[in-house]
């Protein structure tokens, strides 16, 4: 873990008046969120390589501008990779050497390290992007669909989805 982990950096947007000032956030979560912004929405638009599960070489990704911005180590990204809460991300070893071919890597390996890729495990709008890692399809005529979805948001915005029909997932998968 690299000594900067806990260190705060600004969010980037400041009060104009109408909006409310940022609080800095934790460098973990803000490079957490710079991987969701490239590998979820812009990394055909940034120029990397991405496969039909979203999966792009994670060495194109650290040498990205975004990553390079906040100087993110290998070490930060697999911690943020294997303690994410809410498992946003995989990364896999596709080198064929190691008995984790395509398996998920937690520790990072210098050896490995053109071998390792990277992918958001959730909502591409990114078209080219078939389906996740993993990812199971069903509907809801299939046995295990769940009777109630629950989806967190603010009371304000209740009224809003239910005029328009529920919630829809736009441009992500």
């Amino acid at each position: 873990m690299s000594s900067g982990t806990n260190e705060t950096l600004p969010q980037g947007n400041k009060s104009n008046g109408n909006r409310r000032q940022r609080e800095p956030v934790s460098r973990s979560v803000r490079i957490s969120k710079l991987l969701s912004k490239l590998l979820r929405h812009q990394a055909e638009s940034e120029g990397l390589s991405i496969d039909s599960e979203g999966f792009i070489k994670l060495s194109d990704v650290m040498k990205h501008k975004y990553l390079k911005s906040v100087k993110a180590t290998y070490d930060e990204v697999f911690e943020i990779v294997n303690n994410n809460d809410k498992k946003r991300f995989k990364i896999i070893n596709k080198s064929g050497d190691n008995d984790d071919d395509d398996d998920e890597c937690t520790q990072f390996s210098p050896q490995f390290s053109e071998y390792y890729y990277i992918s958001a495990l959730q909502g591409h709008s990114i078209n080219k992007i078939e389906k996740t890692f993993n990812m199971v399809e069903f509907t809801a005529d299939d046995v295990d669909f769940p009777k109630e979805i629950i989806h967190g948001t603010f009371k304000k915005n209740l009224e809003l989805i239910l005029k328009s029909g529920g919630l829809s997932k736009m441009k992500r998968q």
